[in-house]
């Protein structure tokens, strides 16, 4: 069934994706999708946890169909998605909508959600954040030739 869901978990990264030029640790994030064939309007009425820690609530517009990504300690203070496993909960305005339990993950290694918006999490051996969780399943990285 079509829902917000949380997508994608990058909990132990090795490449710079939040964008701002370094690998780090807020380089980990959780990707939320919008698989509602409606534009949801946050007003400060959503956000995640992660092991109880909440994130800063959600504000602003995701299109149906977008997807966006809640960055350790930079969408809260408190929000830190770790390597080595936990629990993260996407909070509605009025109740719990979404759990999931992760494993440890490995250097570079994702979990998410594949099919997209499907209930089946596969492990992802390079992370897609704002893209389809298959990208690089289905578009993997060419070989170069001699």
């Amino acid at each position: 069934m079509p829902a917000l869901v949380i997508s994608e978990i990058i909990g132990n990264p090795n490449a710079d994706w939040n964008g701002d030029g370094e690998v780090n640790e807020r380089d980990r994030g959780v990707e939320v999708c919008n698989w509602t064939a409606a534009t949801i309007d946050f007003q400060d009425d959503y956000w995640l946890r992660f092991n109880g820690l909440a994130s800063d609530p959600f504000n602003g517009i995701v299109q149906a169909g977008q997807c966006f990504v809640v960055w350790y300690d930079l969408s809260g203070a408190q929000f830190r998605p770790m390597a080595t496993g936990g629990t993260v909960d996407l909070i509605g305005p009025t109740d719990l909508l979404q759990t999931f339990t992760y494993p440890p993950l490995q250097p570079g290694q994702c979990i998410g959600r594949w099919p997209d918006g499907s209930a089946s999490w596969v492990f992802l051996n390079r992370c897609s954040p704002g893209r389809s969780n298959g990208y690089f399943l289905t578009n993997p990285t060419p070989t170069a030739t001699p």
